[in-house]
């Protein structure tokens, strides 16, 4: 104890010998908790033991049953881009996008008076282009005027039917899909676009009418309720064509009315869409005669091939009978599931796999979706790595079907966007990288319960 005489104070008189010992207990205590806790195991889906740590099994040998099924509609006014054109797919057949939106007013104070006498020049619908799904064939676009109106307040989706005026107002006859990036008056660059022209009498009539349709964007949206745009072209091949995606909220997406004044100076008069117009995408798939079509609807017990198709095209409801076979000799914790899979890369040059995809929940009859306890979750995953394989956490599902908590009918594997790409997947019933479900769980002795 001779350190004691070398404190700054005397802890001789602070530590009394009656106090030592439970000095002492709580150091014991203290070091037995911390190697307690350093020996501290995870449970649940965190455990990953060894087999001979704690017994635990994998197995991948369920029965999966896949049927590729129709997707009645997607919602597509939150999309992030929209999408026009056509292409013939080798495997699904021809997949057809069109596009709606509102024009909006670039000014409030927009003087109709001054503008009754110029001579119009031109009028274009300008759409700043982002990317194409498929070939780069030239392509027909056709404009129409939307004749109903539209609200904010309406959601809308891939199947709406939108009434349009019988005649287009404009067209643009094989058309690039590979646009440049125009020179603006000012000598900018702008974005690479496609430029459809319009027709001027289109153009004369926005600006002849009364002024009282420009004293603001709802009194101008119900004037000119929209456009439709769409393609036309009825002649394309297996192979050819694509979907061109367009960003409706760059600058440079507009209508731009070109004109004359009577003193001879030219001036344009631009009108909007942006974040506040309404629009949305449309969709149509041909199925029938295609290798997509010959499978659709039918239950598949060892299928080669599934298909899912954004664009409300068609999704995958796997089911799996045999999962409750692991609790035969009492019930299992569940450490890891997965949903593992891949897709056919030959075509990705043309037709990329979708970069993700999810799993839902189904109710009995298959008219009500729910998200999968496992979303959101570190393990739940979903997105295609540089092999073109997927795997989807399902964990905490797996686990909620043992327990009985969760009725096993099925899951339903998806994609939620509007991109018009597709994913060929390779099934259960594929000699190379078949579909399979893994699940490694760990047996409840009663000893333990």
């Amino acid at each position: 104890m001779l350190w004691l005489t070398r404190m700054p104070f005397d802890l001789r008189n602070f530590i009394r010998p009656q106090f030592l010992g439970v000095v002492l207990i709580l150091a014991i205590v203290s070091s037995s908790c911390k190697k307690k806790e350093e020996n501290l195991q995870p449970t649940g889906i965190e455990a990953q033991p060894s087999e001979n740590l704690l017994g635990l099994l994998t197995s991948d040998t369920f029965q999966l049953t896949c049927t590729t099924q129709r997707i009645d509609s997607v919602r597509t006014d939150a999309s992030t881009l929209n999408t026009v054109g056509s292409y013939v797919d080798p495997v699904l057949g021809k997949v057809e996008a069109s596009m709606v939106s509102q024009l909006r007013l670039s000014s409030e104070t927009i003087d109709l008076d001054e503008l009754r006498d110029v001579k119009i020049d031109s009028a274009v619908l300008n759409l700043v282009y982002s990317g194409r799904y498929g070939n780069t064939n030239d392509q027909t676009f056709e404009v129409y005027e939307v004749t109903e109106n539209l609200s904010s307040s309406v959601f809308y989706y891939s199947s709406s039917f939108v009434a349009v005026s019988n005649d287009p107002i404009g067209t643009r006859i094989n058309s690039t899909t590979i646009p440049a990036a125009p020179i603006n008056a000012d000598g900018e660059l702008e974005t690479p676009s496609i430029r459809i022209s319009l027709d001027t009498n289109f153009a004369r009539r926005i600006i002849n009418t009364d002024q009282s349709n420009y004293t603001s964007n709802t009194a101008f949206t119900n004037f000119i309720k929209g456009l439709y745009i769409t393609s036309n072209n009825t002649n394309q091949s297996e192979g050819e064509g694509s979907i061109l995606y367009f960003n409706l909220l760059d600058v440079y997406t507009r209508m731009i009315i070109y004109y004359t004044n009577t003193d001879g100076t030219r001036s344009e008069l631009a009108y909007l869409i942006n974040n506040k117009s309404v629009s949305f995408n449309l969709s149509k798939m041909t199925y029938s005669g295609s290798e997509l079509g010959s499978v659709l609807e039918k239950e598949i017990a060892n299928a080669e091939r599934v298909y899912v198709h954004s664009f409300g095209g068609s999704m995958v409801k796997i089911e799996s009978p045999t999962i409750a076979t692991i609790t035969k000799n009492g019930p299992v914790l569940v450490n890891s599931a997965k949903l593992i899979f891949t897709a056919d890369t030959k075509d990705d040059n043309l037709y990329p796999p979708l970069s993700s995809l999810f799993a839902f929940g189904r109710s009995a009859d298959g008219n009500l979706l729910y998200d999968l306890p496992d979303k959101g979750e570190i393990h739940y995953d979903g997105a295609i790595n540089t092999s073109g394989g997927y795997t989807i956490g399902v964990t905490r599902y797996i686990q909620g079907v043992l327990d009985g908590k969760i009725e096993n009918n099925g899951l339903l594997l998806r994609e939620l966007g509007g991109s018009g790409a597709r994913s060929v997947i390779y099934g259960p019933g594929s000699t190379t990288n078949a579909m399979k479900l893994q699940i490694s769980y760990t047996p409840i002795s009663s000893e333990t319960k």
